[in-house]
């Protein structure tokens, strides 16, 4: 468990756009069958909201979870499968500046 913790940190301090995405879609993906479930999302997102929100000032579109979860599908599953594919979050990601900006919190910390 610590190796992967150590791992993890290691990713998300000073590893590449891509190795950080890769990583964040192991996170969403909780039963990992290869996909983002809207579900599987909205666990995530609203524990983060949980963890933020008094810290946090969310714009009108996205000041839910629920509201943040139907952005990120909108914008991610382009072929309306109600699931995310890696493919699929990697761009999505790249186009989101709420999530590059995520990326990019934790880099030079270890």
């Amino acid at each position: 468990m610590f190796k992967e913790f150590m791992k993890a940190l290691s990713i998300t301090s000073r590893g590449t756009t891509e190795e950080k995405l890769e990583w964040s879609f192991k996170l969403y993906d909780i039963n990992h069958d290869g996909y983002i479930s809207k579900e599987e999302m909205m666990a995530i997102v609203d524990s983060i909201y949980k963890m933020v929100g008094q810290l946090v000032s969310f714009q009108d579109d996205d000041n839910t979870p629920q509201m943040r979860v139907k952005l990120i599908f909108q914008t991610m599953d382009t072929d309306g499968d109600g699931k995310i594919s890696l493919k699929d979050f990697k761009e999505g990601a790249k186009k989101d500046p709420i999530i590059i900006q995520s990326l990019s919190m934790f880099e030079g910390l270890v």
